[in-house]
């Protein structure tokens, strides 16, 4: 028998999520489940997913609110799963009965608001958090892999077109313009620049322009970018170079802003 439970607008912390399967484990598994066990460990960023081999990395690199975390650990005829969406965490239970499943749904659920945060708090807690707006051009997996995977850095990317706006609007709103550096890969041509160009403008309004760096590889995409917005231009297919010069203006951006703010 399977059960799910979805905890809407809620993300558990590590620790929490740790408790949890304890629990789990102490009041349904024998030693004899415990041979069979088969795990899978996993923390995807929008259309990007990394594997881990041991629990511990892998609550390590998750992020609440920000990662999408998949933590599965199945035992014969008993698994234990907990994984997240953009609005919410979700718990499931597979045992031989209902019964059984429902004190562990109960502790998960006195596991809040202690041990977990809202959306809106995970967001702001991510601080700074970088906002990649991208279009096709895959360019943007190689940044953001870079910044998550090398520099622990919290980094939601979506796709720039209107249907998302809602979305980046949510997001934007929730962390606080703040706590964000938004960099944009616009559209190299073609029906929807315009449109690109639009939301952009968009966010700036939200932002401001401060907070933005376009990012394009293509000379004919820099004509036609508004004029009073930070840009790095890459060679196509060598990202990799201006890394540098992207996480330093992340950091300085942030760092000046923490000496101000300790300055008042």
């Amino acid at each position: 028998m399977r059960r799910t439970r979805e905890f809407r607008d809620i993300f558990f912390d590590a620790e929490s999520i740790e408790k949890a399967f304890t629990f789990f484990d102490k009041s349904l598994l024998t030693d004899l489940h415990k041979r069979y066990l088969v795990k899978e460990f996993v923390i995807e960023i929008g259309e990007l997913s990394w594997e881990f081999d041991t629990e511990d990395k892998l609550l390590e690199a998750y992020i609440p609110g920000i990662t999408t975390i998949i933590y599965k650990k199945t035992f014969l005829d008993y698994e234990f799963m907990l994984y997240t969406g953009e609005h919410s965490s979700y718990v499931g239970l597979k045992a031989q009965t209902l019964a059984k499943m429902v004190p562990i749904f109960r502790y998960v659920e006195s596991l809040v608001p202690s041990g977990a945060l809202t959306r809106e708090q995970a967001l702001k807690k991510a601080r700074p958090l970088i906002l990649v707006l991208h279009t096709k051009n895959g360019s943007w997996k190689e940044l953001v892999s870079y910044l998550y995977i090398t520099h622990g850095l919290a980094v939601k990317p979506l796709e720039l077109n209107r249907s998302n706006q809602v979305l980046m609007d949510e997001i934007i709103t929730m962390a606080g313009k703040d706590n964000l550096a938004v960099f944009v890969f616009p559209g190299e041509g073609g029906e929807s620049q315009q449109e690109d160009y639009n939301l952009i403008r968009h966010i700036s309004g939200m932002v401001g322009n401060d907070r933005i760096i376009l990012v394009y590889s293509e000379k004919k995409v820099a004509q036609s970018l508004p004029l009073d917005i930070e840009k790095i231009e890459f060679r196509q297919g060598h990202i990799k170079q201006v890394f540098w010069l992207i996480l330093n203006m992340i950091r300085k951006r942030f760092k000046e802003e923490h000496e101000t703010q300790h300055s008042v």
